[in-house]
């Protein structure tokens, strides 16, 4: 009988910890796209010297999640800079997540935001260097804002 009761521990403990896993893959899933405080400090840190500098937010999104996304990288951003936020401009949409749009007078910013937004832990460096279209008016830069990636 005590073999039956050690059976029956080790299920339910391969059970608790198959219910764990899933809880923390679905807490990683619904806070996908979130700016923590914490995260909002380091962004604006990293940022101060592009005080007063201009940068363009279209969101191509109606869904809640993302717009809510876009609103808090948008305030974010504009701790420190001078942000214009634009709903659907009519364009093609773009692919899921982020992707700027960069002139070549502003590579330097672009740089430094998407350094900042990796130093944070909200967006990988990589896939925006990889996403980003360089061919903005030269004075310009543009997020995007599209749907889950």
């Amino acid at each position: 009988m005590a073999g039956v009761a050690i059976g029956k521990s080790k299920a339910a403990e391969d059970a608790s910890e198959h219910a764990l896993a899933l809880v923390r893959r679905t807490e990683r899933y619904a806070a996908w796209r979130t700016i923590s405080d914490k995260q909002a400090g380091i962004i604006v840190k990293h940022l101060a010297s592009l005080q007063g500098h201009t940068l363009n937010m279209f969101v191509f999104t109606d869904e809640p999640e993302t717009a809510g996304y876009a609103e808090r990288l948008g305030t974010v951003l504009a701790k420190v800079m001078q942000v214009t936020f634009s709903p659907y401009p009519g364009k093609l949409l773009p692919p899921p997540g982020l992707r700027f749009v960069v002139g070549k007078d502003r590579e330097k910013d672009f740089a430094l935001v998407v350094e900042a937004l990796d130093m944070a832990g909200v967006e990988k460096a990589a896939a925006l260097k990889k996403a980003a279209v360089h061919q903005a008016p030269d004075d310009d830069i543009e997020i995007d804002v599209g749907g889950r990636h």
